[in-house]
């Protein structure tokens, strides 16, 4: 550097000297030694200020930068202990004792809580179609719980109604969110806390109501335009179990339980892993239904120095472009049939639906759909099965002279039952159910069913079909079965209907499907013909039922 001799000795820089090993100097000019700090363990802040009021020798001959600056790095160091970049935001137990308002979330409160926490239940902060509330609302509810911005504050508590999950995080991302700085999550929850042998109580504690005024951190909550745009990296947070009904299109999964350990967050090394498929340098929404499990996951990022939000799958439930089920094939095997089991497979696809009309009933693809005038609501179950339609008394549909009425018809897919048991297994931990195997193959048979198939896990990148069905209906309208259709590894949806005991004659075949919120219906769209004089069909050998598919191990 040209520097003038009045000047060059001035700071002592080895920069400002000429010297050539400046990247090793500069450490020692800023105060601290780099290999100690790599090799020893660091001192806490607290230690580190108390050495330089002692003056000891290691600090005695810093000038007042050095030993701001070493000061600072300790308290650095002692952060990322644990590896987080933001380890702040989990508290130990000591950090709940000294903090201004310890706030249980939890269902467990009239139990048994933390002396002297206050009860916040975490849904107080959603509105009635489990969606975050407004920051005012939110805002509203921790001034009437008594807390102010100001305060210091450290959450537990989990959720016995939903799986005994912690449902802290969403309650930290929601003051987050608000603004609130002071704001931790007890790591290890109630559990830590009593297993350090503090003092816990049934007594209900209340604080006075203040005026809380929030601060909004805008890009902790993402919205359905952010989310839709595809400019995001996207986290699915929930069971696998949904995430392979129905995600939003590009989103990868990552389980709330891949980062947790015991109940406490894991490690920075394990999260590391968790997180290997997401570039670090591109913002991260993740989401689940109301949010918690999506939080628990967003903590786990926020901790790894991720820029990312949360979002709820209800809202994109609500808000993205109605669709419907039309049918592209439809087939039963053998077919005419002697008396006795009958392999029905269905082919669906979803499709934008425009005139958004629900239920539908429909003769086949590309024919004049009959809509009834009636509305019909229908609820969805976490596992995609429907748990209720109606009025169904009241819709009817005609076929060759019988009635068969709405609430019959819904018996599809909310009473079906199948002969169908999965043949394809998964082992280890990629389903939170029973374990699965994972077959690959460019022509899985249509009897493989229940797998996790490779390549298109999550169906259409509209919606997927959630459940299928079909009525069987003999001659003169007479309901003989509803079987549940179970999809296949070829996209083929399969049910069978034991027709043992049934006589001869032609039988007429109604399917149902569900997706988006709706249930189309798709009349008479099969003849299955049950002959006593048709042969019985050859069952296959073994090795046919496998033949071209290689298992890959244990995933």
């Amino acid at each position: 550097m040209d520097i003038d001799e009045k000047h060059a000795g001035k700071w002592d820089c080895p920069e400002c000297k000429g010297q050539s090993n400046s990247s090793l100097a500069i450490f020692e000019f800023l105060g601290y030694n780099p290999t100690v700090i790599e090799a020893g363990t660091p001192k806490s802040a607290k230690q580190a200020r108390a050495d330089m009021e002692a003056g000891k020798e290691e600090t005695e001959d810093l000038n007042s930068a050095q030993r701001a600056r070493a000061e600072m790095e300790a308290e650095k160091a002692e952060r990322k202990a644990d590896g987080y970049i933001r380890g702040e935001f989990l508290a130990s137990v000591e950090d709940a004792k000294a903090a201004d308002v310890i706030l249980d979330v939890g269902s467990h409160y009239g139990t048994i809580h933390i002396k002297g926490a206050i009860p916040l239940y975490w849904e107080e902060l959603l509105d009635e179609n489990n969606n975050p509330k407004s920051a005012e609302e939110m805002a509203e509810i921790f001034g009437n719980a008594g807390i102010s911005p100001e305060d210091s504050v450290v959450i537990y508590g989990d959720c016995e109604p939903c799986d005994d999950i912690s449902v802290a995080p969403f309650v930290f991302w929601a003051m987050r969110y608000l603004g609130h700085d002071s704001v931790q999550v007890l790591d290890g929850g109630l559990d830590a806390w009593t297993s350090a042998g503090q003092p816990t109580e049934r007594v209900e504690n209340a604080r006075p109501a203040v005026t809380y005024t929030p601060r909004v951190r805008s890009g902790l909550m993402a919205d359905y335009e952010g989310v839709s745009s595809g400019d995001l990296q996207l986290v699915d947070a929930r069971v696998l179990r949904d995430f392979s009904a129905d995600k939003i299109a590009g989103a990868i999964h990552i389980d709330y339980s891949e980062v947790l350990t015991g109940g406490r967050m894991k490690g920075s090394d394990d999260l590391d892993r968790a997180f290997s498929g997401l570039d670090e340098e591109r913002p991260v929404v993740v989401y689940s239904y109301a949010g918690a499990r999506a939080a628990m996951v967003w903590l786990a990022l926020q901790l790894m120095g991720y820029e990312s939000s949360v979002y709820s799958f209800n809202d994109w439930e609500a808000r993205r472009p109605p669709v419907k089920a039309i049918l592209v094939s439809s087939r039963a095997d053998p077919n005419p049939a002697p008396p006795g089991p009958v392999k029905i497979f269905a082919t669906f696809d979803v499709v934008p639906d425009e005139a958004d009309s629900m239920p539908e009933f429909s003769e086949a693809e590309g024919s004049d759909e009959v809509t009834t005038t009636e509305t019909v609501e229908e609820a969805v179950f976490e596992d995609g099965g429907i748990d209720d339609i109606g009025p169904a008394e009241n819709l009817s549909i005609e076929t060759n002279g019988s009635i068969v009425s709405g609430a019959e018809i819904e018996d599809i897919i909310s009473n079906a039952t199948s002969m169908e048991k999965p043949t394809a297994k998964t082992m280890g931990c990629v389903a939170c159910f029973d374990p699965i195997l994972l077959y690959a193959s460019g022509s899985n048979p249509s009897e493989i069913t229940s797998g996790v198939k490779l390549g298109s896990i999550g169906g259409s990148a509209l919606a997927p079909i959630t459940a299928a069905g079909a009525l069987i209906q003999d001659s003169e309208g007479r309901v003989m079965a509803t079987i549940e259709l179970v999809p296949t590894l070829t996209d083929e949806y399969l049910g069978t209907w034991d027709a043992t005991g049934a006589p001869a004659g032609a039988y007429n075949v109604t399917l149902a499907a569900a997706t988006g919120g709706k249930t189309s219906y798709f009349e008479d769209v099969l003849t299955i013909e049950i002959d006593g004089s048709a042969p019985a069909p050859t069952a296959p050998t073994a090795p046919a039922a496998t033949d071209g598919i290689r298992k890959l191990g244990k995933y």
